[in-house]
């Protein structure tokens, strides 16, 4: 049996990184570091605190190796100062080979208080709230979201709003947070000079001015009617938007004589005729290439 690699959030990566590289507790990565491991493969060693999982959750008793005295006596002596084992009671009494085992166990468990309905919790934010148990997989994001409690976290963010989490230990900077923020933009684009707000959220990069502007002459004398202010911020920005001008007239291309409607950017700047050649091939068939 092999130990059994563990994941973690985004939130803990980052927070656990940026701890890497500042130094922030002075301590090892090492020092930091959670061992996810079989009982097989952590037989001769011991740890402060150990979080088991019994794995097996059924109505027909199968318990597998948790039958096994010897295997049980393993896990039940790893631990120096403190053992949580997170199973189905249930399911161990069912077993008809495991039962003799693990009976006068649960019994002293709950003889002593020690065997509860869920996982026993706090807040470490707040910790005179009440121990709440989680006794199912979505327990954890419903009460203890981020490692904190539901309440809404009011620290004040760089950019003026409220942290968009709930009460959360990961990510103590709120370097995380500031990237989630939903709130509108309080900044002004950098190169809008009319004073206009930035209209995406506060979370996105703000980029050009998108505010809608009044209507502009463009250099080709047609009016662009809902022109953002990016587009029409200065002279040079002007000329730019007119090559792009999609008002429709009339044509006249001087390589083909050919005249038709087509856009005003085209018929000043591009000069691409849409119509057919038709100029009469060697073969005698008329060109169909445009």
């Amino acid at each position: 049996m092999k130990e059994t690699a563990a994941y973690i959030s985004e939130l803990d990566r980052r927070q656990l990184d940026d701890e890497d590289e500042n130094g922030l507790d002075g301590t090892s990565s090492d020092d930091k570091q959670i061992r996810v491991a079989t009982v097989d493969n952590f037989q001769g060693e011991e740890a402060d605190i150990i979080i088991a999982s019994l794995v097996r959750s059924n109505d027909k008793g199968n318990i597998g190796f948790l039958k096994e005295e010897q295997r049980v006596n393993v896990l039940m002596s790893r631990a120096r100062v403190g053992m949580f084992m997170v199973g189905n009671a249930e399911t161990l009494c069912r077993s008809s080979k495991g039962k003799q085992l693990w009976d006068p166990i649960l019994k002293k468990l709950d003889d002593a208080g020690q065997l509860k309905d869920g996982f026993p919790t706090f807040c470490q934010n707040h910790p005179a709230d009440d121990i709440t148990e989680l006794c199912q997989p979505c327990d954890f994001r419903e009460f203890r979201p981020n490692g904190g409690c539901s309440r809404p976290c009011t620290y004040r963010m760089s950019c003026g709003h409220q942290c968009p989490m709930t009460c959360h230990i990961v990510d103590p900077k709120h370097a995380v947070a500031e990237t989630m923020c939903v709130q509108p933009c309080p900044r002004f684009p950098e190169e809008c000079t009319f004073g206009h707000q930035c209209l995406k959220l506060c979370k996105d990069e703000c980029g050009p001015c998108l505010t809608i502007v009044n209507p502009t002459r463009l250099t080709c004398g047609h009016i662009l009617e809902r022109p953002r202010c990016h587009d029409v911020r200065n002279d040079e920005a002007i000329k730019l938007a007119t090559k792009a001008c999609k008002v429709q007239v009339e044509h006249t291309f001087a390589d083909c004589n050919h005249t038709f409607e087509t856009t005003c950017s085209n018929s000043q700047f591009e000069q691409k005729c849409p119509g057919k050649c038709e100029m009469k091939m060697d073969c005698g068939h008329p060109c169909s290439r445009r």
